[in-house]
């Protein structure tokens, strides 16, 4: 498999954080008209953590590109990501570990799909760790967040640590907008998709319009 650079990677995993966004101030107004309830920070049924271990990312004809295991953890208005990416089936070949903590909105009940309720994130830091020397190589490259990544060594990412040009990180702090629900003991995020715009996550109106693979609480 062709190692990607971090944006590409952060890209696929995590598409509902996409890496391009452009918030509008008429996007929360027009939210109100979506659906019903209050929001006061977080919804208090997320509290916890919430894990898929070693599970195939897809693309859109079903083939799988790459692997993850993935967790989040919740508590109150705090929200932490952490990403595991893999090249092998087994999720034995480590190609990228990437943290992202930040602050969350939930809990407002839209109209749909079924059972949705917002889930609105926004990142603070990043830490990026990789594993596979061709990403290295390319991030340094293309001067990436300024260049001077090592291979298995962890770096700290903050709106100041990266230039406001740099393609990778320039967009990767603004706020995307997700949808979420609990069934039977499982929590179910929404399934982006950043090549679409009409469900990229970018704005209120164009959250997911369907609900991915479950989150089981650990």
């Amino acid at each position: 498999m062709k190692t990607q650079s971090t944006c590409s990677i952060f890209l696929v995993m995590f598409s509902v954080m996409a890496c391009r966004i452009q918030v509008e101030k008429s996007a929360d107004k027009s939210e109100a008209k979506q659906g019903s309830g209050n929001v006061t920070g977080t919804s208090n049924e997320l509290d916890g953590t919430w894990r898929i271990t070693c599970t195939a990312e897809l693309d859109s004809k079903g083939v799988a590109q790459s692997f993850k295991s993935f967790d989040m953890t919740f508590s109150g208005t705090k929200a932490t990501k952490n990403l595991d990416a893999f090249s092998d089936r087994e999720c034995k070949n480590k190609i990228i570990s990437m943290r992202i903590t930040g602050t969350m909105e939930s809990g407002k009940i839209l109209t749909s799909p079924q059972g949705a309720k917002s889930f609105d994130f926004t990142p603070v830091e990043y830490e990026v760790t990789h594993f596979a020397a061709e990403a290295v190589n390319t991030a340094n490259y293309i001067g990436e967040c300024g260049g001077g990544w090592v291979l298995g060594k962890k770096r700290i990412i903050s709106k100041d640590t990266c230039s406001k040009n740099d393609e990778a990180f320039k967009d990767s702090f603004l706020k995307t907008y997700d949808i979420y629900k609990i069934q039977d003991g499982s929590l179910y995020m929404g399934q982006s998709d950043a090549s679409d715009p009409n469900t990229d996550g970018t704005s209120p109106e164009k959250r997911p319009k369907e609900f991915q693979t479950s989150f089981v609480r650990r």
